[in-house]
């Protein structure tokens, strides 16, 4: 009786079970029919938008044209009859072409999915992308091992089959024939996938070294190290060394200026001197100072004709004064 029970228990909890699922399943058919109907919905809309917009301008177009042949003299057009008119056909030169973005539903569900993926992508933290490489390097890794003993059991196949005594069936048969014979390319071909599976393997390791390990024990390095700089004084070292820098900078500048006031000195009295020299000389000399007189004198008409081009720059001579 207690097995019974159990067993329509389990029975239930199944049937619960597969109710869910078929819930959550018909949840998800109706989002995605509604995303498509709202789709089709927005594509309609944009058709029934651009045939309006070329009616439009086909309506247009042909007012354009009675308005001109009316003005040429060409007679008016007759008033449509009691007959229901038909559908204004635009003239062959008014053909207007839409080009519609409609997107598949295969495509809809392509960008959506991405959209998804890229919003978990996003949710993902450090800890747990190094934990997926890990994960995804031992899984390398052993598919690498499994591929790799596939091969070289193969690869033991075909020597012994090369190397053995051939059977009684197969004397006329070479060894490399045999070898061929016995040659699989889906198993020889478990070398390069576990090559592959190895390169990745090291990319998934070094990707999670990368991100583990620094997060893991930089911390504690940079607490350790402020520690034992605290200990052995090392900012205070720092400091008295960068005092005792500038004072000695400060020091060996003073002493240059001290050093080097008299000889500035006196460089600055041979240089009133020699312009004493220079300036009694010019004055003294009549060539000079009519070359000096003729030098201030070109600059002055020189800077006068620049004035009077500037002045006529910035306000042009009317017509009247011209004609003066």
């Amino acid at each position: 009786a207690a097995e019974a029970e159990e067993a329509a228990a389990a029975e239930e909890a199944d049937r619960i079970l597969a109710e869910k699922v078929a819930a959550e399943r018909a949840k998800a058919k109706a989002a995605e029919k509604g995303k498509i109907e709202e789709r089709a919905s927005e594509s309609d809309l944009r058709m029934e938008a651009a045939i309006a917009h070329a009616n439009a301008m086909a309506e247009r177009r042909s007012h354009k044209s009675s308005e001109e042949s009316a003005g040429n003299g060409a007679p008016p057009a007759a008033a449509p009859s009691e007959a229901p008119a038909a559908a204004p056909t635009p003239p062959e030169s008014s053909d207007v072409i839409v080009d519609v973005d409609l997107a598949t539903p295969g495509a809809a569900k392509f960008m959506d999915t991405l959209s998804d993926v890229g919003s978990r992508v996003g949710g993902l933290g450090s800890d747990d992308v190094s934990d997926g490489m890990y994960e995804l390097s031992r899984r390398c890794g052993s598919t690498m091992k499994s591929s790799l003993i596939a091969f070289k059991e193969h690869a033991l196949d075909i020597a012994i089959a090369a190397t053995s005594d051939p059977p009684p069936d197969q004397q006329q048969v070479g060894a490399v024939r045999r070898a061929y014979n016995k040659a699989e390319m889906a198993k020889l071909g478990q070398l390069p996938m576990a090559l592959l599976f190895a390169i990745f393997t090291l990319f998934c390791t070094v990707a999670f070294a990368v991100i583990h390990f620094p997060k893991k024990y930089a911390p504690a390095l940079l607490h350790k190290a402020k520690a034992k700089a605290i200990e052995y004084k090392v900012y205070d070292g720092a400091k008295a060394a960068a005092s005792r820098l500038k004072l000695a900078s400060t020091s060996a500048y003073h002493s240059a200026s001290e050093a080097a006031a008299p000889h500035l000195a006196k460089g600055m009295e041979k240089a009133a001197e020699l312009y004493e020299k220079t300036s009694s000389t010019i004055a003294s000399s009549p060539v000079a100072s009519a070359a000096l007189e003729k030098g201030l004198v070109a600059t002055s008409q020189v800077r006068a004709r620049i004035a009077a081009e500037l002045l006529k720059l910035k306000d042009p001579p009317r017509s009247g004064d011209q004609l003066a």
